[in-house]
């Protein structure tokens, strides 16, 4: 009986790990170590964010040294590098609150225009991760996510408890 009650504590704490550990929130770096600047060609922070899936509650960190800003606007605006007065100074933190397409934009001069713009898409769980993506959530080849490790450990507790 004992060794019955020792294999449930260890499901349970698997489940509490693999539930902790998927859902944690990413902190992006925009632009990575290029960070948010007029970048070398108008594509690159579209092709910074390919391959990411961004996630209610993961972070959005934009950085930079010289005259820049950034400003959450609308598909409309993002499109027209339209200037507004809401803007955020640097370092902003912007946590994605709910699912759904943001756009943001640098309102200084000419820099939209010239590249500095990035359009998001924000997915409400892990669990709507497209096929064929990566996320900083995905595991590599060589590495086991804590949740799947976990699981696999109460498994075999179980298995070799039973």
């Amino acid at each position: 009986m004992e060794r019955r009650t020792v294999g449930l504590v260890v499901v349970l704490l698997a489940v509490i790990l693999a539930e902790r550990s998927s859902d944690a929130a990413t902190t992006y770096e925009v632009g990575g170590s290029t960070r948010w600047v007029i970048p070398p060609n108008t594509s690159f922070y579209e092709e910074w964010a390919e391959g990411k899936t961004f996630h209610v509650g993961d972070i959005l960190s934009f950085n930079w040294t010289h005259v820049h800003n950034v400003a959450n606007v609308t598909k409309e605006e993002y499109e027209n590098c339209t200037k507004i007065s809401s803007v955020i100074g640097s370092p902003a933190l912007i946590t994605l609150e709910s699912p759904g397409h943001y756009y943001y934009i640098c309102t200084v001069g000419t820099h939209c225009s010239r590249g500095q713009k990035l359009e998001i898409e924000v997915s409400s769980s892990n669990s709507s991760t497209p096929v064929g993506s990566l996320s900083p959530r995905s595991s590599s080849s060589s590495c086991v996510p804590l949740g799947a490790l976990s699981a696999t450990v109460a498994i075999l507790v179980v298995s070799f408890l039973s």
